[in-house]
């Protein structure tokens, strides 16, 4: 996974509504900022497995940030 990547889900996380990222379930919000970055970065299978384990290491920090109103 690439630093490309890694700072595109940090803006994603930054610019998803506080509620939403807050309301979301774990597995949901990882899928849902996965699908974006998917999208938006046209990730192959691997890195995409990669990422989700990024991201749900990081659902404490997410959510705090999200708490905290960034």
């Amino acid at each position: 996974m690439n630093s490309s990547i890694i700072h595109g889900l940090w803006k994603l996380v930054e610019a998803t509504q506080v509620e939403y990222l807050l309301t979301l379930g774990d597995n949901a919000l990882v899928q849902l900022l996965t699908g974006q970055l998917m999208s938006n970065h046209g990730l192959n299978t691997q890195e995409a497995v990669q990422l989700q384990s990024y991201i749900s290491d990081r659902l404490p920090l997410i959510r705090d940030l999200a708490r905290d109103g960034f």
